[in-house]
């Protein structure tokens, strides 16, 4: 269509296929006239690098577990300042730590009370002694989920502390 062939009030729609910078760092080719797929060898990689993660992920929760208690005791009692907003944000980070490897290493109900913590963390500023309580039963969990080793999320134990857990939320929030 020229521009002669154009009538008033009629538009003309281009797409544009966008060049996507992530898809092409992680191996997918993005040429449209390509199919999309990742090497074999970088899939291999990437096994490779989740397995060694895996392999030390019992003593990296252990060391962040341990981090969100400490940061917790420090915090608690802390006046509501820029000192507290800032271990707050490392709970924060460190509890999405914690999610992000336990589910990528099958520790689901680890990684549900972390994904809880992470949510409740954003959602307030813990400024009230009820906000306290849910922050602990969180951390709590996560101790003796940890601790016992409770990974099945059917398993009575881990229903029991899911419930616990979400009995604090209900009642303190």
């Amino acid at each position: 269509m020229t521009s002669k062939d154009r009538k008033p009030g009629n538009t003309v729609e281009i797409f544009v296929q966008k060049y996507n910078l992530l898809k092409n760092k992680a191996g997918v080719r993005t040429n449209i006239k390509d199919p999309g797929f990742i090497e074999d060898k970088k899939i291999e990689a990437a096994d490779e690098l989740i397995t060694q993660l895996c392999e030390k992920s019992k003593e990296k929760l252990e060391e962040q577990i341990g981090m969100l208690v400490v940061l917790w005791k420090d915090i608690q009692e802390m006046p509501d300042n820029a000192a507290r907003k800032e271990k707050t944000q490392k709970i924060f980070t460190i509890a999405h730590e914690i999610k992000d490897i336990s589910a990528l290493c099958n520790y689901n109900l680890i990684a549900h009370f972390a994904e809880s913590l992470r949510d409740y963390i954003d959602e307030t500023t813990i400024n009230l002694k009820n906000q306290r309580i849910i922050i602990q039963a969180h951390i709590d969990a996560l101790n003796t989920t940890f601790k016992t080793g409770v990974s099945d999320e059917n398993d009575p134990v881990a229903e029991e502390l899911k419930s616990k857990v979400k009995i604090a939320i209900q009642k303190y929030h």
